[in-house]
């Protein structure tokens, strides 16, 4: 407290910490000033670094109205952020060496084969479960927990190796596609957050089960390109409790693989479905599976649109966590893909181009990348995977990221592709 004059409070608002911004007076935190680096007890915020320290300790904080800048979040709306301050937030998230409580204990090319068979196995088995599921009302769920028990051993051994596997995919077997790959990018931020590799099995599950409640949408519901009419998004809005009701009938999964299923669709603001349900009751599994759901939907080609660059689906991840997604675990996993995600198209300094398959967690532009173009030009068609570290070329720029601009008719069209994908 700064005061205890009770009238000082009334041009205080709280605001969760990842509204901050430059230029707003912080006058209280959710915590004791002490267990903090800050010195001052209130302080106009000055400095990317100030808000960065704020997001790592706070969840929210007071800002006084009158003696600094007005957040956006004072709007109904949900608050944007320019894409141009993206990109500054998204440098320096991804501008720190990180190294996780697990570390790289094979290299990515030795992993490579056995990640490609791997993916290709747990594949087949998806669209068999799937397949079964709707036909047969039958799961394999002890060769389920066998095939994510198989990936959590992969990811442990080099979680980029089927990352770059999950990036060979088909506009026309999206759901079960997805479904495997939300499990991949669940499993693999796991690890990033240092959890065991029990809880990523029931993680992965939970992840790869998710979206078995899409089985009983209809079909043209389900790919339908345009506006869904209201009746069809009640009948899209059912699939958590379809999810729900064919897991529990298996009697063989735990409460938390079943929770994924059914709550998914909660978002942080109490808007979400099936149940509304405020944050408190949103589970950690829940809010990590909607990121990664959020994430493959967006970087995804559909049968009715391309895939979204990959800066486009970071930026978009980052303004649905001022509201609707964990914005805390947003960063933490915006940042756990590193400056150029594995499977980003990449030109590196000397020319060439290629397609980042490992990454360098202590320096992101000396990754390991698959060429597919030379310096000269020509394309390579099976290109040699070359390590940067012990080469003089480094990774200059992502190529997808070149479409990151600032027209507003483009950016308007790509928020109406990307708001469905929070369905």
């Amino acid at each position: 407290m700064l005061t205890d004059d009770p009238f000082s409070k009334r041009t205080q608002i709280r605001i969760p910490a990842e509204q901050l911004d430059i230029g707003m007076f912080v006058a209280e935190l959710d915590r004791p000033w002490i267990e903090t680096p800050f010195v001052f007890q209130g302080f106009r915020v000055k400095t990317d670094r100030e808000l960065e320290t704020l997001w790592d300790f706070c969840d929210y904080v007071y800002v006084d109205l009158e003696k600094g800048a007005v957040p956006g979040a004072m709007s109904e709306l949900q608050p944007r952020v320019s894409r141009r301050r993206f990109r500054a937030i998204h440098r320096r998230l991804c501008s720190q060496p990180y190294e996780t409580k697990h570390p790289i204990r094979t290299p990515v090319e030795q992993e490579l084969p056995e990640a490609l068979s791997l993916h290709k196995g747990t594949r087949e088995h998806v669209f068999e479960m799937f397949h079964d599921a709707k036909t047969k009302n039958r799961l394999h769920l002890d060769r389920s927990k066998q095939v994510v028990q198989s990936l959590v051993n992969s990811v442990m051994r080099n979680p980029d190796a089927i990352t770059w596997a999950s990036r060979l995919r088909s506009r026309d077997a999206y759901t079960a596609e997805h479904s495997l790959n939300v499990a991949i990018l669940s499993i693999g931020f796991g690890r990033y957050l240092g959890m065991s590799a029990l809880g990523l099995v029931e993680l992965g599950l939970g992840a790869m089960l998710h979206d078995i409640g899409k089985l009983r949408v209809p079909l043209d519901v389900l790919n339908k390109p345009g506006q869904l009419t209201r009746d069809e998004f009640n009948l899209m809005k059912q699939h958590p409790l379809h999810g729900l009701k064919i897991l529990s009938s298996s009697g063989a999964l735990s409460d938390v693989v079943m929770d994924v299923a059914h709550s998914h669709h909660e978002r942080m603001d109490g808007r979400g479905y099936p149940r509304r349900l405020p944050p408190t009751d949103i589970s950690f599994y829940a809010r990590l599976v909607a990121i990664a759901d959020v994430y493959d939907a967006l970087t995804s080609d559909r049968i009715y649109r391309d895939a979204l660059p990959v800066m486009e689906c970071l930026y978009k991840l980052y303004e649905w966590g001022q509201r609707d997604l964990d914005g805390k675990l947003v960063l933490k996993f915006i940042r756990s893909l590193g400056a150029f995600p594995v499977g980003s198209r990449v030109e590196l300094s000397d020319g060439s181009e290629g397609t980042i398959v490992g990454l360098n967690r202590l320096n992101p532009r000396r990754s390991k990348v698959q060429l597919s173009r030379d310096l000269h030009g020509v394309v390579l068609s099976a290109g040699p995977i070359v390590d940067l570290s012990g080469r003089s070329e480094l990774v200059i720029k992502g190529l997808a990221n070149d479409k990151f601009g600032e027209d507003e008719m483009t950016c308007d069209a790509i928020d109406r592709v990307a708001q469905r994908q929070l369905l």
